[in-house]
């Protein structure tokens, strides 16, 4: 969408043609585009607001618990690998790890996971 002027608005609507690929869409919310953070979520139509709004937080729970199974299937797979061990990934960093993406974390377990051993516990 743009601006009458033609400059972009900074949103999009974009129409997907099978479930994985919205899985793939959906994916990327909270994620980083050309250094900007995005926010990918499904589109609720309608006139009635109060009907809208609580679609609108009906799809966001749906989405907040997908991405946090994911989430989570991605830090067992890094503890699956050794990545993560014991007393490296406490409830308090699983807490920050689960406001981010998936994509996000697996960035960083990918990164983590480069550092030669003795620094991965400081």
């Amino acid at each position: 969408l743009t601006h009458e002027s033609g400059e972009s608005k900074g949103m999009a609507f974009v129409d997907v043609d099978s479930p994985e690929a919205l899985a793939q869409a959906l994916a990327l919310h909270h994620s980083v585009l050309d250094g900007r953070p995005i926010t990918v979520e499904r589109s609720v139509g309608g006139k009635d607001k109060a009907k809208r709004s609580e679609r609108i937080n009906e799809l966001r729970g749906k989405q907040k618990t997908a991405l946090e199974e994911r989430l989570r299937a991605v830090l067992d797979e890094f503890r699956e690998k050794g990545v993560l061990t014991d007393g490296i990934m406490d409830d308090s960093n699983e807490k920050v790890m689960l406001q981010l993406n998936a994509n996000g974390a697996s960035t960083i377990l990918t990164a983590f996971s480069k550092l030669p051993e003795d620094d991965r516990s400081a």
